[in-house]
C-alpha cells in the first residue's frame, strides 16, 4: 500500500479526531487517583481491606469523590471498624445524598452493630432510591 493513502485514509484520522474533534475534560482525574484507586479495589476484592484502606487514603488525597469513600467503608465494615465504616459512608452521602448503596450498606453496619431503628431508616432510604435488596433486608430486620 502507498504510505501516502495509507496516511491520508488511516493515520491522519485518527489524529485529527484525537486532537480536534473529542473534547478533553478539563475536571479528569489525574491518572495517580485511578491508579490509588483502582489498586484500592483489588485488595478489596481480597479482602486485603488494610492494603485498600492505605491505597484509598492515596486516591482521597489526589482527588476527592463519593465512591472512593464509599469503597473505604466498605473495607472498614470488612476489618468490622464500624465507627470508621459509618464515617465513611457519611460522607459518602453528604456527597451524594442519593447513592442508595452507602445507605445500605450504612444500615447493615448499624444491624451489626444492634442500632437497628438507625439501620431501619437508613434502609427505607436505600428503598427510595432503588437499591437491590434493600426491600429484603429491610422485611428482614425492621418491623413494618
Amino acid at each position: 500500500m502507498n504510505w501516502v493513502l495509507l496516511f491520508i485514509h488511516y493515520i491522519f484520522p485518527v489524529v485529527l479526531c484525537t486532537f480536534f474533534l473529542i473534547p478533553v475534560k478539563t475536571d479528569a482525574q489525574p491518572p495517580a487517583f485511578y491508579n490509588y484507586y483502582l489498586d484500592g479495589n483489588g485488595y478489596l476484592v481480597q479482602k486485603m481491606w488494610d492494603k485498600a484502606i492505605e491505597n484509598y487514603n492515596k486516591a482521597l488525597t489526589v482527588y476527592t469523590v463519593d465512591y472512593v469513600y464509599f469503597n473505604r467503608g466498605n473495607a472498614k465494615f470488612g476489618l468490622k471498624d464500624y465507627k470508621g465504616a459509618i464515617a465513611d459512608y457519611d460522607k459518602t452521602i453528604s456527597l451524594n445524598n442519593e447513592y442508595s448503596t452507602a445507605y445500605y450498606q450504612r444500615a447493615l453496619v448499624r444491624f451489626a452493630m444492634g442500632e437497628n431503628l438507625a439501620g431501619c431508616e437508613d434502609m427505607k432510604m436505600a428503598k427510595k432510591y432503588n437499591c437491590p435488596g434493600a426491600n429484603d433486608e429491610f422485611k428482614k430486620n425492621c418491623k413494618q
